[in-house]
């Protein structure tokens, strides 16, 4: 009931999101790899090998059993089937598939858990020109072999100079770092990191389980959206549940209103109304209104207070 508790507050009440991703107009030099990390950039090569010759049973020992795959379109693929599945259509419908990766970073946590990012390409005999998408990769270790368990894409570079993006976000600066939340059921870390190019806020959102041990309850990606020219945000919870919303901020630019439109992991839909106040340097208090669960109305929520940790503290476990 805690977590489940907690769960439901990030879903209707919060705005954060956890994917890298990583643009750039002009070539780099190749990161200088660890022992540890080339073990997992020598995976990748396996895996991209194994996909330019179109083997889907080789393709399968890549994936972690119940991973996940979010591709650019925003189509969310869960589990390994169904990610398999879009690759023997995409190898039937496009001869000639091929794809080239180049691995911008891999950051390992502990010993079981490494997050990887950079650019894919892909082309095809019929579109010989490359097709790039930013992507970023949790591995999880299982049976001592490295699989991919979450695999995030972001949009094209062409799509919108990352300049832009940056701009637009740059009032929610504020934000990023790590913040921990108290209430009476849970304590809620909330950690908030800018994408490698400004382009997004990638925030996760932690809480403590009964062991005492930190277990990730969302993920929350927060960007300019060009067509509808607003800022949003896409979250999704660890149970099944996801929500979009939509940033306003106010004149003075102090506070921002927040609108929550999701579903929860059982199907019923959820809205909410979020106000977002920096009542100081180092401190945020969220409050939620007009909140309605299968267009039922709810009551208020009662007002939450985030601190950000101060420097020196403990580094965070979460990835």
């Amino acid at each position: 009931m805690k977590v489940w508790r907690t769960r439901a507050i990030t879903i209707t009440g919060f705005f954060w999101f956890s994917m890298s991703c990583a643009l750039a107009q002009e070539p780099v030099a190749g990161p200088a790899w660890s022992e540890a990390q080339k073990t997992i950039v020598e995976t990748v090569e396996r895996y991209v090998a194994a996909f330019n010759k179109h083997e889907l049973k080789a393709l399968e020992d890549f994936f972690a059993e119940d991973s996940r795959l979010v591709t650019v379109d925003g189509e969310i693929l869960e589990g390994r089937p169904a990610i398999l599945e879009l690759f023997r259509e995409g190898f039937e419908g496009n001869p000639g598939l091929a794809m080239t990766s180049d691995i911008r970073s891999v950051r390992l946590i502990g010993d079981s858990v490494a997050i990887e990012t950079g650019f894919l390409a892909t082309r095809t005999d019929a579109d010989p020109k490359d097709n790039v998408v930013a992507y970023e990769v949790v591995h999880v270790k299982r049976d001592g072999r490295w699989r991919m368990f979450d695999v995030f894409e972001t949009s094209p570079a062409q799509d919108t100079p990352v300049e832009l993006h940056a701009e637009k976000l740059a009032p929610l600066d504020f934000l990023a770092g790590e913040w921990i939340e108290e209430s009476e059921t849970a304590t809620i870390e909330h950690v908030c990191r800018w994408s490698p190019n400004h382009r997004y806020l990638i925030l996760n959102y932690h809480s403590e389980s009964l062991d005492g041990k930190p277990i990730r309850v969302a993920e929350q990606r927060v960007g300019w959206d060009p067509r509808a020219k607003s800022i949003k945000s896409w979250l999704f919870e660890e149970d099944g549940g996801h929500a979009t919303s939509t940033w306003t901020s106010s004149p003075e630019g102090d506070s921002w209103t927040v609108r929550v439109d999701g579903v929860l992991a059982d199907g019923r839909s959820i809205a909410s109304t979020l106000k977002v106040e920096r009542t100081a340097k180092d401190r945020i208090r969220i409050s939620g209104y007009d909140r309605s669960i299968d267009g039922v109305a709810q009551p208020d929520a009662p007002p939450r207070h985030l601190v950000r940790k101060p420097p020196g503290s403990k580094p965070s476990t979460a990835n």
